[in-house]
């Protein structure tokens, strides 16, 4: 068991390297000690002197069994001789302040008895030419049976890790082929990271985990642990795509597993869920950063001259507008329910881009499958939110142009199947043979409402009669959850059995018995305001759930804002929530 797992404590280590000692190496510390059943007294605080100690902990040391004070200093990277003595916040400095102050004045009565064991932890190595500091250091202020002091670097750091962490229950060899396999497939940006999924999957859903919640705890502080040496990897290769697909599944995945053992209401859990959440919104800001560039370029994102780009770039496209709606949503929302700035600039700076993608790349225009609604939908929400209703009704026009007409042509019509080889049919053989493919439609019926929600009358007639005339044989259709969708809607694309799909639906003459006809589908939709996302206030889990698994967008997201109002309005900072 040791031996194969062993082989983690290099892309752990490499992990640990990089981190900042301060939200990101703190935090792993403080993971690694609770696994370690060792209970943190204390952790870094903003503005507070802390006298050199970032956390202060009591347990059992596993060196010696016995029960200690842990008094311990973190940084970031290498210990160095600019960083041992260089300055007044050095770590000799951090380390006096620990003897001549926390150890005279500061410790609690009921802790004074124990052994306090000093410890210098650094995310690198301690260079050789301060060894002989350290030792000297050690020598002089080591008080035997009373104080003592230890170094964990990077590398001790990952073997500790590979003790409490990757345990028989937690990382069988399975998971460690997973896991293996996982960090190698993230150099290949066109692929789905189906070895991510699965390891993700193993840990939280299929192993013999034992029932108590301390164990839970180790499978989500695993978790995260997994997602940060995949994005660690992610970086490493510049691959920002494979990393926001394994970050969204992460999210997905931890709050049902939070669902699913009652764990809501357990503040560990929950901050590690935030957490969770945390590297989600970072890897989006890096994604965001890396393809800006690309989207302002004319068909910036073709990328190559086949004939297989008549296909590929629409596919491609429509995935860029789905990743960048939901995390532009995403900021939009936390800037609603806090007013932070930064939350409105960077949902404004995604919103610039995602019009960019739009009017540089034709194939927005061209939607392949049924399921592009759900891109599409994702695009019209951030657009309302950032009052962007002039380039999302200019986008409307155009999609439903260019839509009737490719099924009065019989080919490149939005196919009711996620099918590639289906596609390829679509696009290449005879129109006749294709009738099969073109037989509903949930985004005609989607665009309709979203006319509903900014549009004008006469555009609106414009087409509802452009589609009862020239789309004869397509059935309107739109899918709503009921109360078995959410025992299943975190982990897979559960459309296909649960919910109701509302079918041959009819569109009214006029835009306000459209409205009505909406206000009244949003009263009846109760098992939506009963899933968890929105009874606990966190309701864009639904839309990323529609993006990463294409279940199609629940109509409620949309419907709500028909007079004004939102599904949105009761959504927590999770930020200001976290415990």
């Amino acid at each position: 068991m040791k031996d194969s797992i062993h082989s983690m404590v290099i892309p752990i280590r490499d992990y640990i390297n990089g981190l900042s000692e301060s939200g990101e190496l703190d935090h792993l510390l403080t993971d690694l000690l609770l696994n370690m059943q060792i209970e943190p007294l204390s952790t870094p605080q903003k503005g507070v002197r802390q006298y050199g100690v970032d956390i202060a902990a009591v347990g059992k040391d596993p060196e010696d069994g016995q029960r200690k004070l842990f008094l311990i200093t973190i940084k970031s990277g290498n210990i160095t001789r600019s960083n041992w003595d260089g300055n007044p916040q050095g770590i000799r400095s951090s380390l006096n302040e620990i003897k001549d102050v926390i150890l005279k004045n500061q410790i609690e009565n009921s802790y004074r008895d124990l052994a306090k064991k000093i410890v210098l932890c650094c995310g690198g190595t301690l260079n050789q030419e301060i060894n002989l500091n350290w030792t000297g250091y050690v020598n002089e202020n080591h008080i035997q049976g009373d104080i003592e002091y230890d170094l964990w670097t990077g590398e001790k750091l990952a073997l500790m890790i590979e003790e409490f962490f990757l345990d028989e229950y937690l990382f069988p060899r399975k998971v460690q082929e997973l896991m293996r396999k996982a960090l190698s497939q993230l150099d290949q940006n066109e692929i789905e990271p189906n070895y991510v999924y699965n390891l993700l999957n193993q840990i939280l859903f299929n192993s013999n985990l034992p029932p108590s919640k301390p164990e839970k705890l180790k499978a989500l502080r695993l978790t995260h642990l997994c997602l940060c040496v995949i994005l660690k990897k992610a970086a490493d290769e510049k691959n920002s795509r494979l990393a926001m697909l394994g970050a969204e599944r992460v999210l997905l995945y931890t709050w049902d597993f939070l669902r699913q053992h009652e764990l809501m209401g357990c503040k560990s859990s929950v901050k590690i869920f935030f957490q969770i959440y945390e590297q989600y919104l970072v890897t989006g800001l890096i994604y965001v950063k890396k393809i800006h560039s690309i989207c302002f370029i004319k068909d910036g994102l073709v990328s190559s001259s086949s004939l297989s780009e008549v296909i590929d770039h629409p596919l491609r496209v429509f995935e860029v507008i789905g990743l960048l709606s939901t995390f532009g949503i995403n900021h939009a929302l936390l800037y609603r329910n806090t007013q932070k700035e930064s939350y409105q600039e960077t949902a404004h700076q995604v919103a610039d881009t995602l019009i960019q993608v739009i009017k540089n790349n034709r194939g927005s225009f061209s939607p392949c499958y049924d399921s592009h609604a759900i891109d599409i939908t994702l695009g019209l929400l951030l657009l309302y939110f950032m009052e962007r209703t002039d380039i999302a009704l200019d986008w409307i026009k155009e999609l439903y142009h260019r839509i009737t007409l490719a099924y009065q042509l019989g080919d490149h019509f939005p196919i009711d199947s996620d099918d590639y080889e289906d596609l390829l049919s679509m696009v290449f053989d005879d129109s006749e043979s294709n009738k099969h493919l073109m037989t509903l439609s949930t985004l005609l019926p989607t665009l309709a409402e979203w006319y509903a929600l900014i549009g004008e009358q006469q555009e609106y007639s414009d087409f509802r009669e452009t589609v009862r005339t020239m789309c004869t044989g397509v059935d309107l259709q739109l899918w709503y959850p009921d109360s078995n969708t959410e025992s299943e809607f975190f982990r897979t694309n559960t459309a296909s059995n649960t919910g109701n799909m509302h079918t041959s639906i009819s569109l009214p003459e006029d835009l306000e018995s459209l409205r009505e006809q909406m206000r009244e589908s949003l009263k009846r939709q109760t098992s939506f305001i009963q899933m968890s996302m929105i009874k606990h206030s966190f309701p864009i889990l639904g839309l990323i759930v529609s993006r990463h698994y294409r279940t199609p967008v629940i109509p409620a997201y949309w419907q709500s804002l028909i007079s004004g109002g939102s599904s949105f309005t009761n959504i927590k900072n999770p930020m200001d929530d976290s415990p």
